[in-house]
């Protein structure tokens, strides 16, 4: 699936997103790790990168609000996905990677929850 298609499914799974969230019925998502994005806000999209050395990431655990999907082309009209999750007052940017297991069951268990299940998308398609 090409970029464009890509965008396309995921702003369908983003609406539903956005209006659960609305709703107060935020799906969850189990993160672990450190995010590579701050948000600063959804609308406008505004964030910023985390850095290796300087604006370094916080670790983040638990069950947060998952917000969005962001998506970025890369070469060969791929596409690196972002699962956008909002933890307590703070919102930050999580790489979906297709090579982990973890990622790619959450994904498709997302897709599944959302009532889209036609959808088939790898985190980093």
């Amino acid at each position: 699936m090409g970029y464009e298609d890509t965008r396309k499914a995921l702003d369908t799974l983003n609406g539903e997103l956005m209006k659960r969230y609305a709703e107060d019925d935020p799906l969850m998502l189990d993160i672990s790790g450190k995010p590579e994005l701050q948000i600063k806000s959804f609308n406008p999209l505004v964030y910023r990168e985390y850095g290796k050395i300087r604006n370094r990431p916080p670790q983040v655990n638990g069950s947060v609000a998952l917000r969005a999907f962001l998506a970025a082309p890369t070469y060969q009209d791929s596409t690196v996905i972002c699962a956008a999750v909002e933890a307590g007052s703070q919102s930050y940017g999580f790489v979906l990677d297709s090579d982990n297991p973890l990622d790619v069951a959450n994904m498709n268990d997302i897709v599944r929850k959302l009532g889209h299940s036609n959808i088939q998308l790898r985190p980093t398609d």
